[in-house]
């Protein structure tokens, strides 16, 4: 039998060596594990006690597994149960001092608190030694320097992660701050740019950018911006942080559903959305972001009763909240109760006056009720408040097409052609309405035809239909003229 080499050996010492040197540190006593009986878990939800209370018994079977202690501590902070999630961070680390995953976390939960972020930049730095490629903890690193106004650091953090990443908007958006925060307002301005161009719905950074430009007195940037942070204000990139990630995965219920169904209505999977929106209110029906969703999904159904006992629901949790109203005014609009859709819109703007949607939606029901000089000047208010707002530009459109001031109409109707999405056929077929109108028939025919070629990319066989009717009468008009 051949006997060990010295290389083998040397092999084992050091295996000896590494195992003495990352096991538990006896020296360093554990914290206990959560007490989460009774009144402790009382404000979580029945699945979620459950799931909790599974794994706390199998922490309590087998006490000094460093992974048994660390799932455990993944569960208690999935519900942000911190405390208890802190303690179970700190029993896996000492347990085995090799994952950086336990670090990670327990800075986040520090980060979180809020109460000792010195803590959390330290547990940060520790990440980062041991997994250096992991962006996501340099990101929190240099958010956290950044909130205890160590700005030099912060900006030291960022340089690093722009070398590595400038094609990612987070890491835009974080050079953009700290910029900002040491007095750098045009190279703040110009990382929030790019952090818009990467990731177009990200709110808080069209609501950095639409300051920034308010302090330099560019209010057409500023309102442009901060229109866009009112449309996607929840809306951030994805944070390519697969741990908190495995956080997030390991909610059930409630929480589960909510956040399921907002990433299904985000991606227009609006039918599975509902299933999920649907559970997440029998579980817990203080959920108010999933009543004002299922307003707005009730109203597509034309289940106007269901609709209107979400209303109920989100208005006892949160009158205030101008989504609430504005999705029940939509609804409202369908039923053509025209004078009560008014009074919601309304109620939205008193809430928020910066709500471009909820001004031309108000437009649209004043103009429906005959209130047409009311009706243009809210749609005025939706384009200051968003200058991009095709539909009030539409709105605007229909105002002076009625009132007979066709090249107005036709100027406000141009405005509604970019982008074109399937909103455009409608748009070009008014704006070559009016051409007909004003005896253009070569602009009127080259806009029917591009509106009905658009209608049949968008599967509109309605309105292809209608075109083709309107093209052959163009025809006969301008034989005629």
């Amino acid at each position: 039998m051949q006997g060990w080499s010295s290389t083998s050996l040397t092999l084992l010492a050091l295996t000896g060596l590494l195992s003495a040197a990352f096991a538990a540190d006896e020296s360093v006593p554990l914290p206990e594990l959560p007490r989460l009986e009774g009144s402790a878990l009382a404000s979580v939800e029945p699945s979620a006690r459950t799931q909790i209370l599974e794994a706390l018994r199998t922490a309590r079977a087998e006490p000094d597994d460093p992974e048994v202690n660390g799932r455990l501590g993944m569960i208690l902070h999935a519900y942000q149960l911190y405390g208890g999630a802190a303690a179970c961070y700190e029993r896996a680390r000492i347990l085995d001092s090799r994952p950086f995953q336990w670090v990670y976390y327990l800075a986040t939960i520090r980060a979180a608190e809020g109460e000792d972020l010195q803590s959390a930049a330290d547990l940060y730095r520790e990440a980062i030694q041991l997994e250096p490629g992991y962006l996501p903890a340099r990101l929190k690193l240099g958010e956290v320097l950044l909130n205890m106004g160590e700005f030099l650091q912060a900006r030291q953090v960022s340089d690093v992660l722009l070398d590595r990443r400038a094609d990612s908007a987070r890491v835009r958006y974080l050079a953009g701050r700290v910029r900002e925060a040491q007095g750098d307002l045009r190279s703040a301005i110009e990382n929030y740019r790019i952090a818009c161009e990467l990731s177009p719905r990200f709110g808080p950074a069209h609501y950095a950018l639409g300051l920034a430009y308010r302090e330099l007195g560019d209010m057409a940037q500023a309102r442009q911006h901060l229109q866009a942070y009112l449309d996607h204000q929840a809306s951030v990139p994805p944070t390519e942080d697969r741990l908190i990630d495995e956080i997030e995965s390991l909610k059930s219920g409630a929480y589960h559903y909510v956040n399921e169904g907002k990433r299904l209505y985000d991606k227009g999977q609006i039918a599975e959305a509902f299933e999920y929106y649907k559970q997440a209110v029998e579980l817990n029906p203080r959920l108010i972001h999933a009543h004002v969703n299922l307003i707005s999904i009730y109203g597509m159904r034309e289940d106007f009763i269901q609709a209107e006992k979400h209303y109920r629901a989100a208005l006892e949790l949160n009158p205030d909240l101008a989504e609430v109203n504005y999705n029940y005014g939509l609804v409202l609009t369908q039923q053509r109760r025209y004078a009560e859709a008014e009074e919601a819109f309304r109620r939205a703007i008193r809430s928020n006056p910066y709500f471009a949607d909820a001004y031309n939606n108000l437009g649209s029901v004043l103009e429906a009720q005959g209130e047409f000089d009311k009706a243009e000047q809210s749609f005025r208010q939706a384009i200051e408040n968003n200058p991009d707002h095709r539909e009030a530009y539409f709105g605007l459109g229909r105002i002076a097409a009625r009132s007979g001031r066709s090249d107005q109409a036709i100027g406000y109707y141009l405005r509604t052609l970019a982008p074109e999405d399937d909103k455009t056929p409608v748009f070009m077929y008014s704006l070559a309405y009016a051409y007909a109108g004003v005896q253009d028939f070569q602009k009127a025919r080259q806009y029917a035809q591009r509106a009905r070629d658009l209608a049949s990319f968008h599967g509109q066989s309605k309105m292809v239909e209608t075109l083709e009717r309107f093209l052959q009468k163009i025809e006969q008009a301008d034989a005629a003229h």
